[in-house]
Protein backbone atom coordinates (compact mmCIF):
# COMPACT_ATOMS: atom_id res chain seq x y z
CA UNK A 1 0.00 0.00 0.00
CA UNK A 2 1.20 3.49 -0.79
CA UNK A 3 -0.08 6.60 0.96
CA UNK A 4 0.92 10.01 -0.34
CA UNK A 5 0.14 13.38 1.20
CA UNK A 6 1.51 16.85 0.53
CA UNK A 7 3.33 19.20 2.87
CA UNK A 8 5.95 21.91 2.65
CA UNK A 9 9.35 21.15 4.09
CA UNK A 10 12.78 22.78 4.08
CA UNK A 11 15.46 20.77 2.34
CA UNK A 12 19.06 21.81 2.64
CA UNK A 13 20.85 22.17 -0.67
CA UNK A 14 24.48 21.37 0.04
CA UNK A 15 25.61 22.98 -3.22
CA UNK A 16 23.63 26.24 -3.06
CA UNK A 17 21.32 28.06 -0.65
CA UNK A 18 18.53 26.35 1.32
CA UNK A 19 15.11 26.61 -0.29
CA UNK A 20 11.60 25.28 0.13
CA UNK A 21 10.31 22.43 -2.00
CA UNK A 22 7.00 20.63 -2.14
CA UNK A 23 7.30 17.34 -0.28
CA UNK A 24 5.02 14.35 -0.77
CA UNK A 25 5.33 12.22 2.37
CA UNK A 26 5.61 8.54 1.53
CA UNK A 27 4.39 5.68 3.71
CA UNK A 28 5.45 2.27 2.45
CA UNK A 29 4.14 -1.13 3.49
CA UNK A 30 6.42 -3.34 1.41
CA UNK A 31 9.72 -5.18 1.61
CA UNK A 32 12.95 -3.91 0.05
CA UNK A 33 12.42 -5.65 -3.28
CA UNK A 34 9.01 -4.05 -3.68
CA UNK A 35 10.39 -0.62 -2.84
CA UNK A 36 13.21 -0.89 -5.35
CA UNK A 37 10.86 -2.14 -8.08
CA UNK A 38 8.85 1.08 -8.07
CA UNK A 39 9.35 4.24 -10.04
CA UNK A 40 7.42 7.31 -8.90
CA UNK A 41 6.10 9.11 -11.96
CA UNK A 42 3.70 11.52 -10.27
CA UNK A 43 2.29 12.22 -6.84
CA UNK A 44 -0.68 9.94 -7.41
CA UNK A 45 0.61 7.18 -9.68
CA UNK A 46 3.35 4.55 -9.52
CA UNK A 47 4.78 2.42 -12.27
CA UNK A 48 6.61 -0.87 -11.96
CA UNK A 49 9.97 -1.25 -13.62
CA UNK A 50 9.80 -3.41 -16.71
CA UNK A 51 12.40 -5.81 -18.11
CA UNK A 52 15.41 -3.57 -18.75
CA UNK A 53 17.33 -6.45 -20.36
CA UNK A 54 15.22 -5.72 -23.44
CA UNK A 55 16.15 -2.03 -23.54
CA UNK A 56 19.36 -0.78 -25.15
CA UNK A 57 21.92 0.78 -22.80
CA UNK A 58 21.47 4.54 -22.42
CA UNK A 59 17.86 4.55 -23.67
CA UNK A 60 15.28 5.78 -21.15
CA UNK A 61 11.63 6.40 -21.91
CA UNK A 62 10.24 9.87 -21.34
CA UNK A 63 7.64 8.67 -18.82
CA UNK A 64 10.36 7.79 -16.30
CA UNK A 65 10.72 10.79 -14.02
CA UNK A 66 12.83 9.28 -11.24
CA UNK A 67 15.36 6.52 -10.72
CA UNK A 68 16.84 4.82 -7.64
CA UNK A 69 20.32 3.27 -7.81
CA UNK A 70 21.75 1.15 -4.99
CA UNK A 71 25.51 0.88 -5.49
CA UNK A 72 26.98 -2.62 -5.21
CA UNK A 73 30.63 -3.61 -4.66
CA UNK A 74 30.67 -4.74 -8.28
CA UNK A 75 30.04 -1.19 -9.48
CA UNK A 76 33.47 -0.27 -8.10
CA UNK A 77 35.28 -3.56 -8.80
CA UNK A 78 36.89 -2.46 -12.06
CA UNK A 79 37.47 0.71 -14.04
CA UNK A 80 35.13 -0.57 -16.76
CA UNK A 81 32.25 -1.23 -14.35
CA UNK A 82 32.72 2.08 -12.55
CA UNK A 83 32.69 4.00 -15.83
CA UNK A 84 29.58 2.08 -16.98
CA UNK A 85 27.72 3.09 -13.80
CA UNK A 86 28.78 6.72 -14.13
CA UNK A 87 27.78 6.80 -17.82
CA UNK A 88 24.34 5.44 -16.98
CA UNK A 89 23.83 7.98 -14.18
CA UNK A 90 24.95 10.87 -16.39
CA UNK A 91 22.69 9.67 -19.23
CA UNK A 92 19.71 9.72 -16.87
CA UNK A 93 20.47 13.21 -15.60
CA UNK A 94 21.12 14.57 -19.09
CA UNK A 95 17.62 13.42 -20.07
CA UNK A 96 16.03 15.28 -17.15
CA UNK A 97 15.46 12.16 -15.05
CA UNK A 98 15.89 12.69 -11.31
CA UNK A 99 18.14 10.26 -9.48
CA UNK A 100 18.66 8.93 -5.96
CA UNK A 101 21.96 7.10 -5.39
CA UNK A 102 22.72 5.08 -2.25
CA UNK A 103 26.46 4.40 -1.98
CA UNK A 104 26.96 2.40 1.22
CA UNK A 105 30.34 0.90 0.29
CA UNK A 106 33.71 2.38 1.20
CA UNK A 107 35.59 4.47 -1.37
CA UNK A 108 38.11 2.57 -3.50
CA UNK A 109 41.25 3.43 -5.37
CA UNK A 110 39.15 3.80 -8.51
CA UNK A 111 36.53 5.96 -6.76
CA UNK A 112 38.34 7.72 -3.88
CA UNK A 113 35.44 10.15 -3.42
CA UNK A 114 32.70 7.58 -3.83
CA UNK A 115 30.27 7.20 -6.68
CA UNK A 116 29.01 10.75 -6.20
CA UNK A 117 32.50 12.13 -6.69
CA UNK A 118 32.82 10.23 -9.96
CA UNK A 119 29.40 11.39 -11.19
CA UNK A 120 29.79 15.00 -10.06
CA UNK A 121 33.20 15.40 -11.67
CA UNK A 122 31.57 14.42 -14.97
CA UNK A 123 28.52 16.68 -14.84
CA UNK A 124 29.56 19.69 -12.78
CA UNK A 125 30.48 22.88 -14.58
CA UNK A 126 32.38 24.04 -11.49
CA UNK A 127 36.16 23.86 -11.30
CA UNK A 128 35.84 22.56 -7.74
CA UNK A 129 35.67 18.77 -7.44
CA UNK A 130 33.72 16.95 -4.74
CA UNK A 131 35.79 15.50 -1.89
CA UNK A 132 34.39 12.83 0.40
CA UNK A 133 34.77 13.68 4.13
CA UNK A 134 37.29 11.33 5.77
CA UNK A 135 35.03 10.69 8.76
CA UNK A 136 31.93 10.05 6.62
CA UNK A 137 33.00 7.73 3.78
CA UNK A 138 29.50 6.65 2.65
CA UNK A 139 27.06 8.76 0.65
CA UNK A 140 23.37 9.25 0.09
CA UNK A 141 22.72 11.73 -2.71
CA UNK A 142 19.62 12.98 -4.50
CA UNK A 143 20.02 14.64 -7.88
CA UNK A 144 17.43 17.09 -9.18
CA UNK A 145 17.80 17.38 -12.95
CA UNK A 146 16.43 20.34 -14.86
CA UNK A 147 16.82 20.16 -18.62
CA UNK A 148 18.80 23.07 -20.10
CA UNK A 149 19.46 24.43 -16.60
CA UNK A 150 21.60 21.87 -14.83
CA UNK A 151 21.74 19.40 -11.99
CA UNK A 152 21.53 20.09 -8.25
CA UNK A 153 22.90 17.49 -5.82
CA UNK A 154 21.64 17.10 -2.26
CA UNK A 155 24.48 15.23 -0.57
CA UNK A 156 24.31 13.44 2.78
CA UNK A 157 27.68 11.90 3.76
CA UNK A 158 27.32 9.27 6.50
CA UNK A 159 29.48 6.94 8.56
CA UNK A 160 29.24 3.20 9.09
CA UNK A 161 26.65 2.61 11.80
CA UNK A 162 24.74 5.84 11.20
CA UNK A 163 20.98 5.64 10.82
CA UNK A 164 19.82 6.22 7.27
CA UNK A 165 17.92 9.49 7.02
CA UNK A 166 14.96 10.00 4.73
CA UNK A 167 16.13 11.14 1.32
CA UNK A 168 14.21 12.97 -1.40
CA UNK A 169 13.58 11.56 -4.82
CA UNK A 170 12.24 14.23 -7.14
CA UNK A 171 9.10 13.46 -9.10
CA UNK A 172 9.12 16.79 -10.89
CA UNK A 173 10.97 20.10 -10.65
CA UNK A 174 8.69 21.40 -7.89
CA UNK A 175 8.35 18.42 -5.56
CA UNK A 176 9.89 15.26 -4.20
CA UNK A 177 8.97 12.08 -2.36
CA UNK A 178 10.69 11.34 0.95
CA UNK A 179 12.06 7.78 0.81
CA UNK A 180 12.15 6.13 4.27
CA UNK A 181 15.48 4.35 3.89
CA UNK A 182 16.00 3.22 7.49
CA UNK A 183 12.46 1.95 7.88
CA UNK A 184 12.73 0.09 4.58
CA UNK A 185 16.04 -1.49 5.58
CA UNK A 186 14.68 -2.54 8.99
CA UNK A 187 11.64 -4.21 7.43
CA UNK A 188 13.75 -6.01 4.85
CA UNK A 189 16.32 -7.17 7.42
CA UNK A 190 13.59 -8.46 9.72
CA UNK A 191 12.54 -10.84 6.94
CA UNK A 192 16.05 -12.29 6.46
CA UNK A 193 16.39 -15.86 7.84
CA UNK A 194 18.21 -15.87 11.18
CA UNK A 195 21.09 -17.92 9.77
CA UNK A 196 21.92 -15.29 7.17
CA UNK A 197 21.12 -12.35 9.44
CA UNK A 198 23.91 -13.55 11.72
CA UNK A 199 26.33 -13.63 8.79
CA UNK A 200 25.40 -10.09 7.76
CA UNK A 201 25.85 -8.78 11.30
CA UNK A 202 29.39 -10.11 11.59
Amino acid sequence: MLAVSGQDDDLENRDSTPHTQREFTLTLHADLCDVLSLLFVSEDRIMRVHDWSRVDDGIFHDFHHAWIEVVSPGNKSSRQRLEAFVRKACALLQQGIHLLVLDLHLPTRRAPNGIHGAIWNNISSSDEDYHQPDDKPLTLVAYQSKLFIGVTAYVEPISIGDLLRKMPIYVNNEGYVSVPLQETYDRAFAAVPQRWAGVLEQ
